[in-house]
């Protein structure tokens, strides 16, 4: 778990004073025009987060100094990155027995690659990794370009990463195709985790159950308060009984107060059940709200329902409807809230996140993900007005 504390870049999108943040633990907004530097700086924050400067050779600035804090180590680290003088073709000293065009032409690229790495990577104080060349961290964090609307870092197959890597265009259909991929996987990632939270919370619960049934008297003397009402009880029994589609009869609330009321044991029982219930509930919470929040959102009264392995879209009479044939500004929703909840309490950082958006839903779009995620903090580059329509101005950092 981390996020960014602050940052000095020096020589962004040219400028000649160095651009100094304090980063918000939870919202902060760069706004400015096209060509003010947001999409660089953007670039740059995740790069620092990665460990990787691959991504921004290419990128305007001097130099950058990110600080990071560790939520587990409760450590901060800065992270440094110094762009050394790049040497021009014009400057490499060709041997002489290299003669002709292709030759001398295939010798300065290599050695222009072979001077670059040594001289533009990111260095880390204090150092996590021990040993005299350690590893750069990668700290966790989710960050969604302008590309996002098709591709999911790590979340594709190698087939389609293949084809995004191609020369080739790609049609709209394929893009389409590598969308609802990219999403379906990304989904899969976290409903995977959400259940291994859902089975600890089954398998504590049984063995709480098992512990009433071989050893009543001992749980009855360690747990002599904390038993639920018998009106809940009975609310919580039922509903578990449905949900969990038995046949078991539970009877009229008369009988089972008395029952309840009479048999301690039979109480312990119920309130590990009760337990589960709430832990349950308490885990499934964000996924159950991400539904709520994107059928608001979408028109059409379409209904999402996001399951254990896969989402899936029906119109308001219950036809399913493809990830692929969803609108534009819909995929860019959907991507962006289901990354909203990848990102726990770490760092999200998106490059405009208007693409393709209603001014509707540009204006409710921060509120949401906050909604969704409260522990979350995020980094975001836009020229919209609207996304920053309900944002508190001290969050707000013109570039």
């Amino acid at each position: 778990m981390s996020h960014i504390v602050d940052f000095t870049i020096k020589g962004l999108a040219g400028r000649r004073k160095p651009l100094h943040c304090m980063l918000d633990r939870h919202l902060n907004v760069f706004y400015g025009l096209n060509g003010s530097g947001k999409t660089s700086l953007i670039k740059i924050l995740h790069s620092a987060m990665s460990g990787d400067p691959s991504s921004i050779q290419k990128v305007p600035f001097s130099s950058a100094t990110v600080k990071i804090y560790s939520i587990n180590r409760d450590e901060t680290f800065t992270r440094k990155i110094t762009r050394g003088k790049e040497r021009q073709p014009s400057e490499v000293e060709v041997p002489s027995e290299i003669e002709s065009r292709f030759e001398i032409q295939e010798f300065v690229q290599l050695s222009l690659l072979e001077e670059r790495p040594p001289s533009f990577r990111w260095t880390e104080e204090p150092r996590v990794q021990e040993g005299e060349e350690p590893k750069t961290t990668y700290w966790n964090h989710r960050y969604l370009p302008t590309t996002r609307l098709h591709i999911a870092e790590g979340m594709i197959r190698t087939s389609t990463r293949r084809l995004l890597e191609s020369e080739q265009m790609l049609t709209e259909e394929q893009l389409d195709a590598v969308f609802a991929e990219s999403v379906e996987r990304l989904w899969s990632h976290y409903s995977s985790d959400l259940l291994v939270e859902v089975r600890r919370a089954q398998e504590e619960g049984l063995a709480r159950i098992l512990e009433s049934v071989i050893a009543p008297t001992e749980r009855i003397r360690k747990n002599s308060t904390g038993t639920p009402g018998a009106e809940e009880a009975y609310d919580c029994l039922k509903n578990f009984i449905k949900r969990q589609s038995s046949k078991i009869l539970l009877g009229d609330y008369r009988t089972f107060k008395k029952r309840y009321n009479q048999e301690p044991n039979f109480q312990l029982v119920v309130a590990d059940i009760h337990k589960v219930e709430n832990k349950i509930q308490q885990v499934m919470t964000p996924r159950d709200e991400l539904q709520s929040l994107i059928e608001r959102l979408y028109t059409g009264g379409k209904h999402i329902d996001f399951g254990d392995r896969s989402i899936t879209v029906k119109d308001a009479e219950g036809n399913p409807i493809s990830l692929a044939s969803l609108s534009s500004g819909e995929k860019h929703l959907m991507r962006i809230l289901v990354e909203t909840l990848l990102a726990e309490r770490n760092s999200i950082m998106i490059d405009e996140p208007e693409i393709s958006m209603h001014i509707d839903w540009q204006r409710e779009l921060l509120a949401t993900m906050r909604t969704l995620n409260p522990r979350a903090q995020f980094i975001v580059a836009t020229h919209s007005p609207e996304i920053m329509a309900n944002v508190p101005d001290e969050r707000i950092i013109p570039l």
